[in-house]
């Protein structure tokens, strides 16, 4: 819930102020829980802190403009765009609010729980979560435009940065993972809303509310796993044709568990072509080293 003030707050748990060029300390404000890293724009400080309360605070004075509760604590910092503020909230959800009075605009499922501080450019929002996801939403409502998430490791990612047409992002193993920040084109077959029986691996989401991953392409097959909607899978292969439907080979890639379900219940996602750099420097650099030396070996692996 938002609330709108002009005030200036009482020292308590977490506080931050500002200096002059010189040096000179200008105002200190204080907040009553710690705070994650402050973001501004147009004259505004923007902060929240781990209780779950995003400040929006005057760059002149430090006088708190308004602020916004969520339902858990927001224990990274926030971004700020053209007219939104963007954070993720420890009650699974990432928030976006207007900047000029703190009011809710929209609110997107954080899937495994988010914990990084997004990213904001132009219209998009790209957010990395600890469920192994990286997801780039509509700024305006929310939608979700496209989302990577890792075929089998299962390790979470951290605040993604853009530049250009790529969105770099930290995993939890030490890698650094590269994305075009726009959707690939996708195949004819995607294209059409059909899975595809390429060679290239296929990503769906499940829609249409639970489905039940069976042993084998059959209604009447073993359960192995109910599958949520909106949980992401992996195509494996051609499909089989029985009880009068076409069924996919899928494997959730959290789980690893693997099976058929119906093609009615895949949503084919909008295409992306991950790049996995993982730098393993196998020769310290060193600032004495002559210009006409071998310069460091980095082994670079791309996995797609």
């Amino acid at each position: 819930m938002a609330r709108r003030s002009k005030r200036r707050r009482s020292a308590s748990a977490g506080s931050f102020f500002d200096l002059a060029a010189d040096g000179t300390l200008l105002w200190t404000t204080s907040f009553d829980a710690p705070l994650g890293p402050p973001s501004t724009l147009d004259g505004v400080v923007y902060v929240a802190d781990t209780a779950g309360t995003a400040y929006a605070v005057d760059a002149a004075d430090g006088i708190e403009l308004w602020s916004y509760t969520t339902g858990g604590g927001i224990y990274a910092g926030v971004a700020v765009g053209d007219g939104i503020v963007a954070f993720e909230s420890d009650d699974g959800s990432l928030y976006a609010l207007n900047t000029s009075d703190g009011s809710f605009l929209w609110s997107a499922p954080a899937g495994g729980g988010f914990d990084s501080i997004p990213a904001i450019v132009g219209d998009i929002i790209y957010a990395a979560d600890a469920n192994a996801g990286i997801v780039a939403l509509d700024a305006r409502d929310g939608t979700q435009l496209w989302r990577f998430q890792s075929p089998s490791d299962g390790y979470g990612y951290r605040n993604p940065v853009v530049s250009g047409e790529m969105v770099f992002a930290v995993r939890d193993d030490g890698s650094l993972v590269a994305l075009a920040a726009a959707g690939v084109p996708c195949s004819a077959a995607e294209d059409l809303g059909t899975p595809d029986t390429g060679g290239a691996t296929q990503r769906y989401l499940i829609v249409g509310g639970t489905a039940e991953l069976r042993s084998a392409p059959a209604s009447t097959a073993g359960m192995i796993a109910p599958l949520p909607d909106g949980t992401f899978v992996e195509g494996l292969g051609p499909p089989a044709f029985a009880d009068t439907e076409t069924w996919w080979p899928v494997r959730e890639p959290i789980a690893g568990a693997i099976g058929f379900v119906p093609e009615t219940v895949l949503q084919p996602l909008t295409c992306q072509t991950p790049l996995t750099f993982e730098l393993l420097l196998t020769e310290a650099s060193s600032p004495a080293a002559s210009p006409d030396s071998s310069p460091v070996s980095n082994d670079i692996r791309h996995a797609a």
